[in-house]
């Protein structure tokens, strides 16, 4: 929702800000037709007057005079109002940078300048570079709350909406209750008629705090706001006025969200007569009837108001397609239209009519409207009654658990595949100058609107016009780089596509013992859960039976029996009573989850041995191969599923698709960098410390080196820093494409970890301070790294997902390395003791050296059957041998 705002009219009732120098005559005659023309709307006879004038202000003026810049504005509004807005966005820009020319932004002309062109910026969907333009005009107008109160209020309002776009929504609502209650105080004291102008601007920015109060949730607070904005807009337009009834019928649709049916059918039927007599066949109605045919559905199932009702959507549909039919296609969206076709399809279900219910929902999800939940239980349903066969069915079904679920690791993947895709080439660092410029951008972006926030007496103004400087440029950064991207490698895009792939891509990667298994679990319990088996000769689509909130109790169960409780990196050993403590393990938790999940399918995985694996919901915050596949009253008992497969853990069903774009492309030179042995604590101060849930200080961790050094000579290289070579400096400084592994043996820090006087805002790997860096190579840093690496191996903690069932499927940490450019990574699901670390770590690069051909997955499945079976019994605790997920192939 983007309120319009007069900026010009609205700027010469103001004292202040009115022409502060005098027309000819001749020129005053022309002004004036201009303006008639404009309120006859004939806007394009205004548009010719006004270039005459600016025409003669040319040959008497300097080219950047007030005058004439003002005259010119008014034409270039003119164009905005014509939609004519590239022609508009070009012209107030060149008058925006003149006046930068000749005076301040304090200058209240230039600062109206300022705004018409932000709002044309926000006409184009440019908002990040509206912001930091608007803020600062706003800010000029409340400098002088008794002059310009009236003017601050107007440009606050058009500020919410900016906030608003960009995903503010509090903060959005928060400003348009300012400008509002502002306007209503201008009325007050100067009366109506001095203030006709403030009515049209605080009905719409009402109407916009009302849309911003339903999607935050607060239905009634909505309502009440719609009501208010309703009652001004009768009063100044009239009771029948088009804006009158559209916003009527958002007020039903808020009356709808919060559950209030008999409110919602009571508005639509005093808005009946008008509709019938005035907008009859037109979107207008048939949203009226798309809404109120929910009350009439209400009135108990196959009654005739109920029959009533599903005509009334069906009537909608047909209205709605009438007044769109050449729109309707790609990239056009439709959210009420949308919805209403949801109900229909639902409608249609309940009376068992499969096929139409289908064909809405399908229709739904085209005009921008999906639910996952709809579809896959239409489409199990058409598959189970046979109204389709499960080929027809299965494949919308793969399609849809992939476009229903997006994640940062998703992304960061999409971002890598692409960059490998263009090789080493011009291209490649185009793009990665492009994805690097968006994240720069939008953490500016972040900064900037936390601190514009902030009450004008704590604003930085020296860092809110540095932020605003940097935003303008990366903003013409982006756009330069696009351009050139596009004539470097126009098809590029064409290579990777959206981040989703066909079954049919999936099964002619895959060999005779490989398998792929997607849980499509929901977000409620009252979700329908499903999962996908891929093999190379079919897929199978299977209802899952178990509820998200029993897995999340099972996995928080063997969680708790799992984490170490040893600081950020375990100690080198454990004492008897952490010993013992760590030898419950829920046997019966992690056998019932089996059986809740892979064991409802584990005849589709016979003959086997290798599963690339897509956990969602609960399932992503523990290691799968600590499953058990029998019911065992001890752990020698146990039979665990790393017994059975070797498991890779895939951030997506896409990954695949991105492995076999990576195996295209160059890959790095030279065998391993080692990085391990850091020295936390350079000067003798205080040890880096982590918050009190996790544990006392970093302990140095000098068996790293050797176990580094290890993996390092199985690759047949010395390339291993310790100590002071172990810097996030060096780090920063070294040419990481040149390694096709990447190994930190280290500590890993997570949110909330505290770094001596510092609490740590997001995940990071402890290295050796210096050179001006803290030693605290964050995930942010890490994105920004340029590396081409087959693995990173993550020896530390915590660097898989958070510990709470549910979480993104990937910490930041993993996140921020896939997008650098790892193909794959090794990681951890909990706080690791060193002496097990080491020992499994050196065990899996010994195995691939004594065998080239074995597979990353199945050296690690080795190397933990090696620990289960091996001569220290504690080792044989899931605690010790599971933490460490592999993600992503780096042999493929």
């Amino acid at each position: 929702m983007k309120p319009f705002v007069l900026f010009l009219c609205f700027v010469f009732a103001q004292p202040v800000l009115a022409q502060s120098y005098s027309l000819t005559p001749e020129e005053e005659q022309i002004a004036q037709a201009s303006e008639a023309a404009s309120l006859a709307q004939d806007f394009a006879e205004a548009e010719r007057l006004a270039r005459e004038v600016v025409s003669l202000l040319s040959a008497r003026l300097p080219e950047n005079h007030p005058m004439l810049l003002f005259e010119q504005l008014k034409v270039a509004e003119l164009l905005a109002t014509q939609r004519r807005l590239g022609d508009a966005l070009e012209m107030k820009r060149d008058i925006h940078s003149r006046f930068r020319t000749v005076n301040t932004v304090y200058m209240p002309l230039h600062a109206a300048a300022q705004m018409s062109l932000v709002q044309t910026l926000t006409d184009v969907g440019n908002y990040r570079e509206a912001l930091p333009l608007a803020v600062e005009a706003v800010t000029v107008a409340e400098a002088d709350p008794n002059e310009l109160s009236a003017v601050a209020d107007s440009w606050r309002g058009s500020l919410a909406t900016i906030f608003y776009e960009l995903g503010y929504l509090e903060d959005a609502e928060q400003l348009w209750a300012r400008s509002i209650a502002g306007l209503d105080r201008g009325v007050a004291a100067e009366g109506t008629e001095k203030t006709r102008g403030h009515h049209p601007q605080a009905i719409v920015f009402a109407e916009a705090r009302a849309n911003a109060l339903s999607e935050l949730g607060r239905a009634a607070e909505a309502v009440t706001v719609a009501q208010d904005a309703i009652a001004r807009r009768r009063g100044f337009y009239g009771r029948d006025e088009v804006g009158v009834i559209a916003m009527s019928l958002r007020l039903a649709q808020y009356q709808l969200d919060g559950g209030d049916k008999e409110g919602m059918h009571a508005t639509l039927e005093a808005m009946g007569p008008v509709i019938e007599a005035e907008y009859k066949g037109t979107p207008i109605e048939a949203t009226a009837l798309a809404l109120d045919a929910l009350w009439w559905l209400g009135q108990g199932f196959k009654t005739p108001e109920f029959m009533k009702g599903l005509a009334m959507l069906e009537e909608a549909d047909t209205m709605f397609s009438a007044s769109f039919p050449a729109a309707q296609g790609e990239g056009f969206r439709h959210p009420v239209w949308g919805k209403a076709l949801l109900n229909l399809a639902a409608v249609r279900e309940h009376l068992g009519e499969v096929e139409g219910a289908l064909e809405a929902v399908f229709k739904a999800e085209a005009l921008g409207v999906r639910s996952r939940e709809t579809i896959l239980r239409l489409l199990d349903t058409a598959g189970v009654e046979k109204v389709r066969s499960w080929g027809e069915v299965i494949p919308d079904a793969f399609r849809v658990a992939q476009v229903t679920q997006s994640s940062d690791a998703t992304h960061a993947l999409l971002q890598m595949a692409a960059r490998v895709s263009l090789g080493d080439s011009p291209a490649a660092r185009l793009h990665r100058a492009i994805t690097d410029a968006v994240d720069h951008e939008a953490a500016l972006q972040a900064d900037y609107a936390a601190l514009v926030r902030l009450p004008m007496a704590e604003r930085d103004a020296a860092r809110e016009i540095a932020l605003k400087a940097e935003l303008s440029e990366v903003s013409l950064e982006q756009k330069r780089l696009r351009a050139e991207l596009h004539e470097t490698a126009p098809d590029f895009a064409a290579l990777v596509g959206d981040g989703s792939v066909e079954q049919r891509e999936i099964q002619s990667q895959l060999g005779s013992e490989e398998a792929v298994v997607l849980f499509d679990i929901g977000p409620r319990d009252d979700d329908n859960d499903f999962v996908f088996i891929i093999t190379n000769e079919t897929t199978y689509w299977l209802r899952m039976p178990v509820k998200p909130s029993q897995l999340s109790a099972a996995v928080a169960d063997v969680r708790a029996a799992v984490d170490m409780k040893l600081g950020v990196r375990g100690a080198l050993s454990l004492k008897a009573a952490e010993r013992e403590s760590q030898a419950k393990f829920p046997l019966h938790a992690a056998s019932w989850l089996y059986g809740q999940t892979f064991g409802q399918f584990e005849w589709a995985l016979e003959g086997k041995s290798h599963i690339y694996l897509e956990l969602r919901g609960p399932l992503t915050a523990l290691p799968p191969h600590l499953l058990i596949r029998n019911q065992p009253e001890t752990l020698e008992e146990a039979r665990w599923m790393v017994q059975d497969y070797a498991i890779t853990v895939i951030p997506s069903v896409f990954a695949l698709k991105a492995m076999e774009i990576a195996a295209t492309g160059p890959h790095a030179p030279e065998p391993i960098l080692g990085v391990a042995n850091p020295i936390f604590d350079p000067n003798g101060e205080a040890a880096v410390q982590s918050s009190s849930n996790r544990g006392g200080a970093l302990s140095p961790l000098p068996e790293t080196f050797g176990e580094v050094k290890a993996v390092a000579g199985s690759m047949g290289s010395q390339t291993v820093w310790q100590q002071a070579e172990a810097s996030e400096a060096a780090i920063k400084g070294a040419d990481l494409e040149r390694f096709k592994v990447l190994y930190f043996a280290t500590h890993g820090l997570v949110s909330g970890d505290e770094v001596k006087d510092l609490v740590v805002q997001e995940p990071a790997l402890a290295l050796t301070p210096g050179g001006g860096e803290d030693g605290l190579l964050t995930a942010s840093e890490i994105a920004h790294l340029r590396m081409n690496p087959d693995w990173v191996v993550l020896s530390a903690c915590n660097t898989a997902v958070g510990d709470t069932p549910g979480a993104e499927a990937l910490s930041g940490l993993a996140q921020s390395f896939l997008y650098a450019g790892a193909r794959a990574l090794l990681v951890s699901h909990w706080p690791v003791e060193s002496q097990s670390a080491v020992s499994l770590m050196t065990d899996i690069f010994a195995r691939r050296a004594n065998d080239p051909e074995l597979s990353a997955a199945e050296a690690q499945r080795q190397a933990m059957l090696a620990m289960i079976d091996g001569p220290q019994p504690e080792w044989r605790h899931p605690a010790y041998w599971a933490p460490f997920i592999l993600v992503g192939d780096p042999d493929r």
